[in-house]
C-alpha cells in the first residue's frame, strides 16, 4: 500500500468536502467587508443599524432551521448527495446578491447561505471521520476550520479593492466550484455499509485507502469487516434522537459537546469578526480596521494549521484549558480599553489605539489553538454512527442560535451599556469555558485508536474500563 498517496487521498478528498465551510468563510467575511459600505448608502440603498444587525444575523438563524431535517437526509441521499445540496443553496444564495442589494434580497440570500451553512456544519465533521485512517482523525479534523479561515481570509484581503458585484460574483464561482469537483470524490464506506451497499464500501475504501492492488483485497477486506460488525451492533441499538438521549454515554457526550459549543460561541469569535471592521479603532495611517482584521484571520489561519499538526500528540483537553484562559485574558484587557474609552473619551486611549489590534490577532491564535478545533474533533469521536448526526444537529441548532442571540444584541449592549460590557460577557464566558473544561471535558488521545472511529463510543469504552 502507498500508505502517502492514501494519505494524500484523505485529505484531498476532506479538502473538497471542506468547500462547504470555505464558502461559509467567505460569507462571514463578505459581512464584515460590506458592513460599511451598506450603512453608507453607496450601493444605492442605505442602510440603518437595525437593518445591518438583522443582514449578519440572519445567517445564524438560517442556520437554526437546517439541522434537524439534515440528519435524515444525509441517511437517506448520503453524504456526498447531501454535499451537492449544500453547494446548490450557496449558489442560489450568491445569486440573490447578485440580482440587488435590497434588503429583501439580501435578507433571502443570508437565510438560503444559513441552511446551507447548518447543513454543512451538520454532515462535514461526520464524512471527515468516515473517511479518516487509524491516527489522522484529529489532523483531517482540523481541516474543517481551515477552509472556513481560508474563506475569511479570502475575503477580507480581496474584497476592499473589488465592488459589491464583483464579490458576489467570486462567491457564485466557488459555489460553483464546489459542486462539480464533489464528483471527484466517493460517498464514505460507512454510509454505504449501513445502506447495505457492500460493493460501493469496498469500492470507496480501496479510492481512500490507495490500495489498488489485488493482493492488498484482505487488507480493505478486513476493515470493511470491522465497520459492518461495529455498524450493525449499533444499529441494534435505540438511533435517532431516543438513542442520544436514553443511553447514559450519549447523554454525557451530548452534555459535553453542547457545552463546549456553547461556550464556544460566547466567546463571541464570530461576533467579532462579523462587526470587527466597525468596532476598531480609526484614525492610524498604517494600522486600519481593514490591516487588523487581515491579521486577525491570519492568525487564525496559521494557528489552525499548526494544531492540525500536534493536537493527536497534546491532546484535547490541555488545548482546550489553556486556549480558553487566553482567550479570557485577551477579552479582559479588550474590555478594559472600551471601558476607558466611554468613559474617558477618546484622547485618553489615544495613544493605546493598537491595544485591541494586538489583543484581536492574539485572542485569534489562542481561540484556534482550542476552543476553535476541540469540540469539532470531540463531535467526531463520541458518539456511535446511530446517533452521530442528531448530536451534530443538535449541536449546530444550539450553536447557532447562541451566535444569532450574540450577534444581535451586539449594538444594544454597545449603545445602552458601552461596547466594553460585551467583551466583558466575552472574558467571563472563556474563564467559564476553562471551568467547564476541568470539571467535565474527557481526553481522548491516549485512547486506542480502535475507539476513536465513528461508530463507536470513546465514553462508553471509558466507562466499561472503570
Amino acid at each position: 500500500m502507498d500508505s502517502t498517496r492514501g494519505l494524500r487521498r484523505q485529505v484531498t478528498a476532506c479538502i473538497i468536502a471542506n468547500q462547504g465551510l470555505f464558502l461559509i468563510g467567505i460569507n462571514l467575511g463578505w459581512s464584515s467587508a460590506v458592513n460599511e459600505h451598506l450603512l453608507s448608502g453607496v450601493l444605492g440603498y442605505k442602510y440603518t443599524q437595525d437593518q445591518l444587525s438583522w443582514a449578519v444575523s440572519l445567517l445564524d438563524l438560517g442556520t437554526v432551521f437546517a439541522p434537524l431535517p439534515t440528519g435524515y437526509l444525509m441517511n437517506k441521499i448520503g453524504r456526498k448527495f447531501t454535499f451537492l445540496l449544500i453547494a446548490s443553496l450557496f449558489t442560489l444564495s450568491w445569486c440573490l446578491k447578485v440580482i440587488s442589494v435590497q434588503p429583501g434580497f439580501l435578507y433571502a440570500a443570508q437565510i438560503l447561505a444559513g441552511v446551507a451553512r447548518g447543513v454543512g456544519l451538520t454532515v462535514t465533521p461526520m464524512y471527515s471521520g468516515e473517511i479518516a485512517e487509524t491516527g489522522l482523525h484529529g489532523m483531517l479534523s482540523t481541516i474543517f476550520k481551515l477552509m472556513f479561515y481560508s474563506g475569511m481570509l479570502l475575503m477580507i484581503i480581496v474584497a476592499p479593492y473589488m465592488n459589491y458585484t464583483t464579490i458576489s460574483y467570486m462567491g457564485l464561482t466557488f459555489s460553483l466550484l464546489f459542486f462539480f469537483s464533489l464528483f471527484y470524490i466517493p460517498d464514505t464506506p460507512y454510509y454505504y455499509c449501513a445502506v447495505k451497499k457492500e460493493r460501493e464500501a469496498f469500492q470507496s475504501l480501496k479510492w481512500l485507502r490507495n490500495q489498488d492492488k489485488t493482493e492488498n483485497a484482505s487488507v480493505l477486506n478486513k476493515e470493511l469487516a470491522m465497520i459492518k460488525v461495529a455498524i450493525e451492533k449499533v444499529m441494534g441499538e435505540d438511533s435517532g434522537f431516543r438513542g442520544l438521549i436514553m443511553k447514559p454515554s450519549n447523554r454525557q457526550a451530548l452534555f459535553i459537546v453542547l457545552g463546549l459549543f456553547i461556550l464556544q460561541r460566547m466567546i463571541g469569535l464570530n461576533t467579532i469578526i462579523g462587526y470587527g471592521s466597525i468596532t476598531l479603532p480609526k484614525g492610524h495611517p498604517f494600522i486600519t480596521p481593514q490591516t487588523g482584521m487581515i491579521s486577525f484571520v491570519v492568525a487564525l489561519f496559521i494557528s489552525s494549521a499548526l494544531i492540525a499538526l500536534f493536537i493527536d500528540r497534546i491532546g484535547t483537553k490541555p488545548l482546550l484549558i489553556s486556549s480558553s484562559i487566553g482567550c479570557g485574558f485577551c477579552t479582559s484587557v479588550i474590555a478594559v480599553y472600551y471601558w476607558c474609552d466611554r468613559t474617558n473619551g477618546k484622547a485618553a486611549v489615544a495613544g493605546f489605539f493598537w491595544v485591541p489590534y494586538l489583543f484581536f490577532v492574539l485572542e485569534a491564535f489562542v481561540f484556534s489553538i482550542g476552543v476553535g478545533v476541540v469540540p469539532t474533533v470531540y463531535l467526531s469521536q463520541l458518539f456511535p454512527i446511530n446517533v452521530v448526526g442528531q448530536a451534530s444537529a443538535a449541536s449546530v441548532i444550539v450553536a447557532s442560535f447562541v451566535t444569532f442571540v450574540i450577534n444581535k444584541a451586539y449594538f444594544y449592549v454597545g449603545v445602552q451599556f458601552g461596547i466594553f460590557m460585551m467583551y466583558v460577557f466575552f472574558s467571563m464566558s472563556a474563564f467559564g469555558c476553562a471551568a467547564f473544561t476541568h470539571f467535565f471535558a474527557i481526553e481522548t488521545r491516549k485512547k486506542r485508536d480502535a475507539e476513536i472511529v465513528p461508530v463507536g463510543s470513546v465514553i462508553e469504552t471509558a466507562s466499561a474500563r472503570k
